[in-house]
């Protein structure tokens, strides 16, 4: 250990201001090198001055109980600031990720009307098997999961004959925000011969779906 490690660590313990510790720092280097250069080896003198928490305490035992109140106080603001914004910037990151719901009315990007004729397009589509204009309307990575095989196979899990569609319930909208992204997003109860179906489909902002579940 060299003697600017050794004093570094000792003033690092003690418990007073930053001038303070240079004027400390300065006093235990000038002992140091002055008993060096009278000869003595360094690991000697460092033995003989003694451990560093015992030096770091011999200083404390003479600042008051004022300074060492403001020292602590200085430290914890020094942890807890830095701690404050890692969490806000946590908050503000789970904020953009977390999805935020608000009414369609008040979009300034989709109208009610357009989006509930959308979504009945949509179902019409659904109803009639159109499945390859149903891919053209939705989103690329939608698109994928659009097959007739997939969606035959949740609508039989659902009944295995539908029926006629016989009446359409109530359909609630809202604007949902996630990760700056704005969808339409609408659910509503159609009643078939032989099965109440629930629809849920979001729309992109250029009205293309972006998200589709039955049950």
């Amino acid at each position: 250990m060299t003697a600017e490690e050794y004093v570094k660590k000792i003033v690092k313990k003690v418990m007073c201001n930053k001038q303070k510790k240079k004027d400390i720092q300065r006093q235990l280097l000038a002992e140091i090198e002055e008993r060096v250069s009278g000869g003595e080896e360094l690991e000697s003198v460092i033995a003989q001055m003694g451990s560093i928490t015992e030096i770091a305490e011999s200083f404390n035992d003479n600042i008051s109980d004022i300074e060492k109140k403001r020292y602590r106080n200085k430290k914890l603001i020094k942890v807890v600031i830095p701690m404050f914004i890692v969490l806000f910037l946590i908050l503000t990151l789970l904020y953009w990720i977390l999805p935020k719901a608000s009414a369609i009315s008040s979009s300034n990007i989709f109208t009610e009307s357009e989006v509930k004729d959308t979504l009945m397009d949509t179902i019409d589509l659904l109803d009639n098997e159109d499945y390859e204009e149903l891919r053209n309307k939705a989103t690329s990575k939608m698109a994928i999961a659009l097959k007739k095989d997939t969606i035959e196979s949740v609508k039989k899990k659902l009944c295995d004959s539908w029926g006629e569609r016989q009446m359409v319930g109530t359909i609630y909208t809202q604007e949902i925000v996630q990760m700056g992204v704005h969808y339409a997003t609408c659910q509503v109860n159609v009643a078939y011969e032989n099965v109440n179906v629930t629809y849920t489909i979001s729309f992109d902002k250029n009205m293309k779906i972006a998200g589709l579940y039955m049950k």
